[in-house]
């Protein structure tokens, strides 16, 4: 057997069960660049900070095209996992929020998490 440390295993399981949730969620689909999207959003949400879609833009994925994350941006906000809300004050500034669906989805990913790492005690 080879001799790989607990963090590696438990992280091996954490994969292997957000595979598993992902391929059993068939509207669950998302590629790279949107993952690191969700994940930059997600981020922001949880630091209490408000996040513009410009700031999404140039932070989510560097080397890919502005117009690349746009586009990912518009298809997040179809699938209903994030949404904007324009500033009060200057109405050419977009807020990139998650959405409860979104929400829903990063806590399954820490339901498996949480799993694969009590599945090493």
């Amino acid at each position: 057997m080879n001799n790989i440390p607990n963090q590696t295993v438990s992280y091996i399981n954490f994969i292997n069960s957000t595979r598993d949730y992902k391929l059993s969620q068939s509207c669950m689909s998302f590629d790279f660049i949107e993952e690191q999207v969700l994940q930059t959003v997600m981020i922001s949400w949880c630091a209490n900070t408000h996040l513009t879609v410009t700031d999404v833009i140039s932070t989510s994925m560097k080397g890919v095209s502005q117009s690349t994350v746009h586009r990912r941006l518009r298809s997040l906000r179809k699938m209903s996992m994030i949404t904007h809300a324009v500033d009060e004050i200057d109405t050419r500034i977009k807020y990139v929020y998650p959405t409860r669906h979104c929400i829903e989805y990063f806590n399954t990913l820490a339901a498996c998490f949480n799993h694969s790492v009590t599945a090493l005690i």
